[in-house]
């Protein structure tokens, strides 16, 4: 039995041995699959680096124009085959356009998925943030509506996405085979714009240890990076000053249809994508209040009889004390739910001055440099008109706040004030600029004189009776003088001069470090010189006057002289006993006035005057507007070029508007965590 149990430890001690090898075998090949795990995470962190890079350097190219779409595609491969391994191929990159999420009141996410407003151009709106194709002509944008799309020439599907405050639409979908050019959404005529490029891919990697145990390779999985250019839903929260002047004057009324309504809606739609926190705001409008920025507003209201934050000014001048901006700079019109999402605090004073809006004086009129020139000293902190950026902590944020103006007008300058002085263009003084409408200029431009003889007497003589006793006799008159034909060419220049001091002071401001975005509202066939005497002209007016009293200046026969030279001094004396026929001649100089009366050229349209006041693409220099640049498709042109003049015909495009032009602002590039595809 012993020796049994003895024999069975030694046949025992065998299997081990065998388990030892075996285990070995598995210990290094664990290590190896180890080795090669390793490889593969540190490939996947890699191709994730690989397409960042390709995404932000191609986002940069999603608007420079026709090819855009495709030079975004080439710089996405380029730096992708720059910063690593492998190369993409062309269903690796897709176009999208990221907007914001419609939110209830409460800011939570609306039930139904679906684009907010303004975000994306509708109707016969030209602005939003960008502009995705379309199938539907009665589309509200909603997830349901573009789910599974496909895009014509590779097959390729897409569906809208939506978190919980922001939806991704897939971009670019109709024409071009290469991905050039985007095409023409169907919806709403306007061009494809995308603002966001997504690059996706995956790779293989070889495995140098794992193959003895059968496993040759493994994968990075997909791996997806998404940049966005511009607002994204969002404007980029870095710091700025925004001043915003609004026109309420009743030029803004059409008809029935108050647009300052939408005006305010516009600017309200604004704040709800901007930070507070980095973004301060402040108001203004065109006429001036007759609310001091030291009052306290918040005790106003717009039923009041004072009509509300921004109440009326009697005239276009705030001589009595007001001003053009009332509300001082806030940080704290919105606040951020647990959503994520910014919700405007409808009891803020900045708030319920835009509500207000529409409360004006049907006697104000429209000043442009007055009120450009004190928005732009209160941006500027200017003594007289120190704003509170510092009292905000603005100086706690990081980096260089951006100065912004936003000048909304219809464009229609209309100033019976008295004329400023030379001295009042300039930004280191508080006097109101303006060029009264009935500014004009004489000039005589001809002038002859020549002898003439008329038939009857002047205007206002009496001849003399011979005397009934003398019928025998007659008397002849007749009528010399001298005419003077006079022409006066009288220049009004009231318009043109206000629209010249509005660009004098937007040049100002721009070298001064303001960004001036100039939105015009209904500007076709406006010019400066609408209003030059009160938009009466051109017109022709002739009329004759008389220098003096008519005399006589001869009488023949002598013999019915009585007394007299003849001169106007002294003029002849009648005879009226003389017995004889005679001829009595009055003589009255005369003056036959003609007045022709012109507007001062050049007569500039308020497009062009406003694309002239506004900061170019680079936010400096000067915009640009062609003359009709607000009718029909070449307002598309015009809000498309680039530079931060823009223009709405109708006041359901003013709300789009706002959104675009203060996110054409920030036009940076960022990664997003967005699941786009």
């Amino acid at each position: 039995m012993i020796r049994y149990f003895a024999s069975r430890r030694g046949d025992e001690r065998g299997a081990v041995a065998i388990l030892v090898a075996v285990l070995a075998i598995v210990l290094f090949a664990s290590a190896a699959i180890s080795v090669d795990i390793a490889k593969q995470v540190d490939r996947k962190h890699l191709l994730k680096n690989q397409l960042d890079a390709a995404a932000t350097a191609a986002a940069f190219y999603l608007d420079t124009g026709t090819n855009g779409l495709q030079q975004a595609v080439d710089k996405a491969s380029t730096f992708f085959e720059q910063n690593g391994e492998g190369s993409l191929d062309a269903d690796d990159v897709s176009f999208w356009c990221v907007v914001g999420r419609k939110l209830n009141g409460d800011g939570t996410p609306f039930s139904t998925p679906m684009v907010a407003d303004y975000q994306i151009p509708s109707g016969g709106q030209t602005a939003g943030v960008c502009n995705p194709d379309a199938t539907s002509s009665a589309t509200q944008w909603k997830q349901s509506e573009y789910q599974n799309r496909v895009r014509a020439w590779d097959g390729a599907t897409f569906s809208m996405t939506c978190n919980k405050t922001l939806c991704a639409i897939p971009c670019g979908l109709k024409d071009a085979s290469d991905g050039s050019s985007p095409g023409t959404s169907a919806y709403n005529g306007l061009p494809i714009t995308c603002n966001t490029i997504r690059v996706g891919a995956d790779q293989d990697v070889p495995f140098s240890f794992a193959p003895v145990i059968g496993v040759d390779k493994g994968s990075t999985g997909a791996q997806v990076a998404v940049a966005c250019k511009g607002p994204c839903g969002a404007i980029s929260p870095n710091p700025m000053d925004v001043v915003v002047m609004a026109d309420r004057t009743m030029s803004m009324i059409d008809g029935r249809t108050d647009y300052r309504s939408q005006l305010a809606d516009g600017i309200k739609g604004m704040l709800q994508v901007m930070t507070p926190e980095q973004q301060y705001v402040a108001f203004g409008a065109l006429g001036p209040s007759a609310l001091k920025r030291t009052e306290s507003p918040e005790s106003k209201s717009c039923t009041s009889g004072d009509k509300g934050l921004i109440y009326p000014s009697t005239s276009e001048t705030v001589a009595s004390g007001g001003s053009w901006v009332p509300i001082q700079f806030h940080d704290d019109y919105s606040t951020m739910n647990s959503n994520g999402a910014r919700t405007l605090d409808t009891n803020n004073a900045l708030y319920k001055a835009i509500s207000c809006l529409s409360q004006a004086n049907p006697g104000t009129h429209t000043a442009l440099a007055a009120s450009l020139k004190s928005a732009a000293r209160y941006l500027l902190n200017k003594p007289g008109e120190d704003n509170n950026v510092s009292a905000l902590g603005g100086a706690n944020r990081a980096g260089l706040p951006r100065k912004v103006l936003i000048f909304e007008t219809d464009g229609q300058p209309w100033e019976p004030q008295t004329s400023s002085s030379a001295s009042a263009l300039s930004l280191d003084n508080s006097t109101d600029v303006f060029s009264n409408d009935t500014d004009h200029t004489d000039q005589t431009t001809q002038q002859s004189t020549s002898p003439y003889t008329a038939t009857g007497l002047p205007d206002g003589v009496n001849p003399q009776q011979h005397p009934s006793k003398y019928n025998n006799y007659k008397y002849t008159y007749n009528q010399t003088g001298t005419e003077t034909d006079q022409t006066t060419s009288t220049t009004w220049y009231g318009g043109e001069q206000a629209c010249d001091n509005f660009k004098q002071i937007a040049d100002l401001a721009k070298a001064a470090g303001v960004l001036l975005i100039t939105i015009g509202y209904n500007l076709d066939g406006k010019y400066c010189a609408d209003y030059n005497n009160g938009g009466s002209l051109p017109h022709t007016t002739s009329n004759t006057t008389y220098s003096g009293t008519p005399y006589i200046s001869a009488i023949t026969p002598t013999k019915c002289i009585s007394g007299g030279s003849g001169t106007a001094a002294d003029p002849y004396q009648q005879n009226t006993k003389c017995s004889a026929n005679a001829t009595i001649t009055y003589t009255a100089d005369r003056t036959v006035t003609t007045t022709t009366n012109v507007n001062r050229e050049p007569d500039e349209s308020v497009a062009q005057v406003l694309g002239a006041a506004a900061s170019g693409p680079d936010g400096a220099g000067s915009g640009s507007a062609a003359a009709d640049a607000c009718d029909g498709t070449n307002r598309n042109v015009e809000n498309g070029d680039g530079d931060f003049f823009f223009c709405a015909a109708q006041g359901d495009d003013l709300a789009p508007i706002f959104i675009t032009a203060l996110s054409q602002v920030t036009t940076g590039v960022k990664l997003m965590n967005l699941p786009v595809g």
